[in-house]
């Protein structure tokens, strides 16, 4: 056999290779792409910078795919099952931690929301049924004050319902709307002095990108 002949038959022989191996690589990515979109939800949300870790050889055995460079590719996307199993696990851990802290919260706010919600309504009342406003009030702001509150209790009522259906963040974000627009109620209503700002409602979990 000529050295040309030689040449061409061990491209063949590779090119062999590479088509045999092509076949798994791109069911073995796919497999990892869906063990990773099953977790995708709560990965992103409670622990995205391992999401991104594990996103990224996923995204490098497709582009080795693309590039023909199968063997790669496998090894790129080898572990990613399991890891996509571990990050299910880790995020369940941190959405369990995060669950107890606005749990607390959530206890903290009922103890003290519903009794300034009845201050402000008494007071409001109070100031409805005077025949002379203090000073710096009119009929005007007493109306934006009801409509204030009622917005408040509605915000109120949401929180409980959010509450009982599990969805603690959004429960906790709910009354904090609603202890933010009571204790304004209580600056124009003279209840509170002015330099009483509200609280601000905790930072969600940083998000990884898709």
């Amino acid at each position: 056999m000529s050295p040309l002949s030689r040449a061409v038959a061990a491209l063949a022989l590779l090119a062999l290779a590479a088509c045999s191996q092509q076949g798994p690589a791109e069911k073995a990515v796919d497999a990892a792409e869906s063990a990773l979109a099953a977790v995708h939800e709560d990965a992103v949300k409670y622990v995205p910078d391992e999401y991104k870790a594990v996103k990224a050889d996923l995204d490098r055995a497709r582009e080795s795919i693309k590039a023909g460079k199968y063997a790669e590719a496998l090894d790129a996307i080898a572990k990613v099952p399991e890891r996509a199993s571990t990050l299910a696990t880790h995020a369940a851990e941190a959405k369990a931690t995060l669950a107890e802290k606005l749990k607390g919260d959530w206890k903290g706010l009922t103890d003290t929301v519903p009794g300034m919600v009845s201050s402000v309504e008494a007071k409001l009342a109070e100031l409805s049924a005077t025949k002379k406003l203090p000073e710096g009030m009119d009929k005007a702001l007493l109306d934006d004050a009801a409509l204030t509150l009622t917005r408040a209790k509605e915000a109120w009522a949401t929180a409980n319902e959010k509450f009982a259906a599990g969805d603690y963040e959004q429960a906790v974000a709910n009354a904090l709307g609603t202890r933010t627009l009571t204790q304004k109620l209580m600056v124009v209503l003279g209840m509170a002095p002015a330099e009483e700002a509200p609280a601000e409602a905790p930072a969600a979990p940083a998000q990884a990108p898709n």
